[in-house]
């Protein structure tokens, strides 16, 4: 993990580079990139550790109009902390400005978003990159049922929302799959969850729980042999998602709630690549190769 350079460490030992870095920040403000960039390199190799170092090395760079050299900071800020979405970013954007490679581009903002999908700043880079490269940013639509909630009246039990008209085979085909949904989520919560999770004090929505929540959509969907063209968006986008083997990064990145959102970064660490190509194949759309 990267060091606040203003966070004292072991034994409360400053960061080396913090007041190397003060003085690179006061140059840069002034505009005198060249010492700026002199500090913040020195900050850099003071304390390997400091990832605003390399970081705004690699933004004085920028403004220095040294794509070659942006690059280099901002691939050892990566390295520092690959978790951090402020260099991704960055590189995309100098990019954007100075070479001549949208594909490029788009690669860092997409592995912008795997860094932190929940940070809003993650997805300036990619917004912006559609809107030069006339592309489209959506992902695929999947409209589920309202969760299961506790009876207020009654703690103990679990009040299981279900729409009868939405879950009509005849209106909607294969659409009372998703009372199973409602019905595991249900189950889920009253007991489930406490085995999945033993050190964790309360309930939360868990990947696991919509993992196997869905998953039981679509087998029985699949059981129903509903011609494919006859099912709803929801119904296709769920299936084809869980044959590409990406359902659970649609879970994680356009399906989460804060519960959800606990899981990611064990999920990261183990599928990044997994979670970079659900966004390339299913998120964006159009642009260059």
């Amino acid at each position: 993990a990267n060091i606040d350079p203003d966070a004292p460490l072991f034994g409360g030992i400053v960061s080396p580079g913090k007041a190397l870095l003060e003085e690179a920040e006061k140059a840069y403000t002034a505009g005198d990139f060249s010492i700026a960039m002199t500090n913040y390199t020195a900050a850099a190799e003071a304390d390997p550790h400091l990832y605003e170092a390399p970081l705004y090395a690699g933004d004085t760079a920028f403004v220095l109009k040294d794509l070659p050299a942006a690059a280099k900071w901002f691939a050892r800020a990566i390295q520092v902390d690959p978790d951090r979405e402020t260099a991704y970013r960055y590189w995309g954007d100098a990019i954007l400005k100075f070479g001549d490679d949208p594909a490029a581009a788009r690669e860092k903002f997409i592995n912008a978003i795997v860094a932190e999908p929940y940070n809003k700043l993650a997805w300036q880079g990619l917004n912006q990159w559609a809107q030069i490269e006339k592309a489209v940013i959506l992902a695929p639509k999947i409209e589920r049922p309202e969760a299961p909630a506790v009876d207020p009246k009654n703690p103990k039990n679990v009040n299981v929302p279900i729409d009868f008209g939405a879950t009509d085979d005849k209106t909607h085909p294969g659409a009372s799959a998703w009372m199973t949904y409602s019905l595991f989520r249900a189950t889920y919560r009253g007991g489930m969850f406490q085995k999945d999770f033993p050190d964790e004090k309360g309930y939360r929505h868990a990947l696991k729980e919509e993992d196997q929540a869905l998953t039981m959509v679509i087998t029985g969907v699949k059981e129903m042999k509903v011609e494919p063209d006859k099912l709803d968006e929801s119904l296709r986008n769920l299936i084809e998602l869980n044959d590409a083997g990406k359902l659970d990064c649609w879970i994680l990145i356009s399906g989460a709630d804060d519960g959800i959102q606990h899981d990611y970064d064990a999920y990261r660490k183990e599928h990044r690549q997994l979670l970079h190509d659900y966004l390339a194949r299913f998120v964006v759309h159009g642009g260059p190769n």
